[in-house]
């Protein structure tokens, strides 16, 4: 089995005389770049598309917040990228996707199996750093995706709009952000309560400075990571209903979602403030993440692999 990310490889390794079982790619733009290689040096090999989130659905609600021309281009964007994903879908031996709601939304694109990846860590792991240990906000980002990603975009809004509601209630607080090589749109609101932190190797050591958490991202698809990822290391968090989405939780208010500024800012200075509040957030995290690692989290790669080779076989011999 091999991951292909680059097509240049592909005919080296046809020239080797190896042979592989399966093929998988990830994200439409990768796909587009070697489906016709694939086609032509692994002939009769199954291709599984790793949906890990639906890009139209992404565009589109970018469009939502966008007026004028730059709303119709993103549009037109999302129609082409739909029928991109959907025409994928329908070529391919298997999707995996990261949520049910996605699943559904191509399932009807493709008779091939379309199977969720739940987006859990191995083990829910809670800090064990008490509350008087903890004094920050943190937002855990990536900025590869440049000054026009979600996580820009996030940011941007949270510093502008929210922020200063916090610093309104909170004056000494600090937010911090992690993440390599931030980009200049969003340097720019570096001061003395907003620090970035660059690359940070030990996320775990970082969750245990952190009293909040933030997610404060306005469009996207797919489940957000940095979501699951600080729930289960069990720090309060806040979010916006994207930044929440199809999180596979079942303890009720567990996560405070807001998508606006004013209730947002409240949600972040109540846990800054109010140690009870903290607590009783604190027990629900502890609470999931006991349940999260009693039920055995199980990849679905084997099986499928196996599904997909086992067909494959079959309609060889037909």
């Amino acid at each position: 089995m091999i991951s292909v990310q680059l097509e240049e490889h592909l005919g080296a390794l046809r020239e080797r005389g190896r042979s592989y079982s399966a093929v998988i790619i990830s994200r439409p733009h990768n796909y587009e770049r070697v489906a016709e290689i694939i086609a032509e040096y692994l002939p009769g090999v199954p291709v599984i598309y790793d949906a890990e989130a639906l890009y139209f659905r992404r565009i589109e609600r970018q469009s939502a917040l966008a007026t004028g021309r730059i709303k119709e281009t993103l549009l037109a964007e999302a129609a082409a990228m739909r029928k991109l994903e959907e025409s994928i879908a329908s070529e391919v031996d298997a999707v995996v996707c990261i949520s049910a709601d996605e699943a559904d939304l191509l399932s009807g694109a493709t008779e091939a199996p379309v199977v969720v990846n739940a987006p859990l860590l191995a083990k829910a792991t809670l800090s064990h750093a008490g509350v008087a240990a903890r004094s920050n906000v943190g937002f855990v980002a990536g900025w590869s995706a440049g000054g026009n990603s979600p996580n820009a975009d996030g940011l941007r809004w949270f510093a502008r709009h929210v922020w200063p509601l916090v610093l309104a209630r909170v004056p000494d607080a600090k937010l911090l952000v992690t993440g390599d090589d931030p980009p200049q749109e969003v340097l720019r609101f570096a001061c003395e309560s907003i620090t970035f932190l660059g690359r940070v190797p030990d996320l775990e050591r970082f969750y245990d400075t952190l009293r909040v958490a933030i997610v404060p991202i306005r469009y996207g698809s797919g489940v957000k990571l940095k979501t699951v990822e600080a729930l289960q290391f069990g720090v309060p968090t806040v979010s916006t209903s994207i930044g929440a989405e199809s999180i596979p939780s079942d303890v009720e208010g567990l996560l405070p979602v807001a998508d606006d500024e004013g209730e947002f800012a409240a949600r972040v200075a109540e846990l800054l403030l109010d140690q009870s509040a903290w607590d009783r957030h604190s027990e629900l995290l502890a609470e999931q993440g006991r349940r999260w690692n009693e039920t055995r989290h199980v990849s679905i790669w084997p099986s499928l692999m196996t599904s997909v080779l086992t067909s494959t076989s079959t309609k060889g011999h037909e």
